[in-house]
């Protein structure tokens, strides 16, 4: 009796161990953080489906996910239609495969577009430490923000299954909750691994077709990603520099992997990049730049190279006079750079951290923290009437 007995309980948890299929759940868009918004999960299924709504009843719809291959098994995406702002939506998965459905998760979606006053975290390089990545991505996850951008090098080697998996796993909580737009970085190039980077996330698209620069409008704000590892392009100057012509928004943000300005080891890589990328940057007043591939925080002083070369002004903001605030917060998990004196350094500390922006109107707050939830940066730049163009005072506490 007690060896049936076994086996019965042995084959109760194979199944259920079965209808563990579907992972790996994450947000992305193909447009701003509510129009696009989409679920990507990993499944061993054929026909996974999705229940949505705005009660645990998942009451707004019923819809099948669109497949496609993963790096292993298969991705399901699910666009969401219209969702409502600022909600909570509530969702659960069928997974086709062991015939079962998921419990019901709940994502919160972001403020409406036409806000001008919305919030969002900056950080990136988790690669390498797993329990230091899921340490900081908790802390982060701890936030209510309308979006994260990610600055590159979420793993290792974006060619290797088992560091995307490990990615994945220790960043669950936060990856399940928080809508992420992604840059590439040189650890996702690593042994011809661009194409699972390009897979695995859903992204805007540029003129090009291409998910490795992009951007999108989101409240009184411009959004940039670039594409650091092919900065000498002609196709991607120009339309970095026709994005930034073109725009109205009072704000103007740009993420890209490697920095121009650094006191580590990779200092001057973007150098030759100085008289095109950040010569658009101070042309039309870009505010604010986040940037990885440093492990560590470092933030540049106001910087404006139309007005000196090798030294600052006198503050932040988007006149002709004033300066980029470039921020590397590039340590989620990867082990961490020396850092050293510059005439560009604001602040810089090695500890894991994110950063947090806060938008209201004119006014931007940024804070930094590291992962257990600690201050250590703060300023703020509010924008006032400058000469018929955007400027900022700069202001700035301890």
């Amino acid at each position: 009796m007690k060896k049936y007995l076994f086996v019965l309980i042995l084959a109760v948890f194979s199944c259920s161990t079965d209808a563990q299929s579907i992972k790996h759940i994450r947000f992305g868009s193909s447009s701003d953080p509510l129009n696009g918004l989409t679920i990507t999960w990993q499944s061993k299924g054929t026909a996974d489906r999705i229940r949505w709504g705005y009660t645990s009843v998942c009451e707004k719809d019923e819809s099948a996910g669109i497949i496609r291959s993963g790096y292993t098994d298969n991705l399901f995406d699910f666009v969401f239609s219209s969702p409502a702002a600022n909600t909570v939506m509530y969702y659960k998965i069928y997974d086709s495969h062991s015939q079962t459905w998921t419990a019901v998760k709940t994502f919160k979606t972001a403020s409406p577009g036409t806000t001008n006053n919305y919030s969002f975290i900056a950080f990136g390089d988790s690669r390498s430490f797993p329990a230091d990545w899921k340490k900081t991505s908790d802390a982060a996850n701890t936030r209510d923000v309308d979006m994260v951008l990610f600055t590159g090098d979420a793993v290792s080697s974006g060619s290797n299954n088992s560091d995307w998996d490990d990615w994945f796993d220790y960043g669950k909580s936060f990856l399940e909750n928080k809508l992420v737009y992604y840059t590439i970085g040189n650890c996702e190039l690593k042994n011809n691994g661009e194409a699972k980077y390009i897979n695995n996330f859903i992204m805007p698209l540029n003129p090009s077709n291409s998910k490795l620069y992009y951007s999108f409008n989101y409240g009184n704000a411009l959004f940039i990603c670039l594409n650091s590892f092919d900065a000498n392009s002609a196709t991607q100057l120009n339309w970095l520099v026709n994005t930034l012509k073109n725009t109205t928004r009072t704000w103007k943000f740009i993420s890209f992997h490697q920095p121009f300005f650094t006191t580590t080891e990779d200092a001057g890589q973007m150098d030759p990049f100085l008289n095109t990328w950040w010569k658009a940057f101070d042309d039309y007043g870009v505010d604010m730049i986040f940037n990885g591939h440093n492990h560590c925080y470092e933030r540049s002083k106001p910087i404006n190279r139309n007005i000196s070369s090798t030294a600052p002004v006198a503050e932040y903001g988007s006149c002709a006079n004033q300066g980029r605030c470039e921020i590397a917060c590039g340590r989620a998990g990867a082990p961490p750079n020396d850092l050293v004196p510059g005439w560009f350094v604001e602040i810089s500390k090695a500890d894991l951290h994110y950063t947090l922006i806060k938008v209201n109107g004119r006014t931007l707050s940024c804070e930094a923290y590291d992962a257990n939830n600690l201050l250590f940066d703060r300023f703020s730049i509010t924008k006032n009437s400058c000469a018929g163009s955007e400027s900022g005072d700069f202001a700035e506490k301890g």
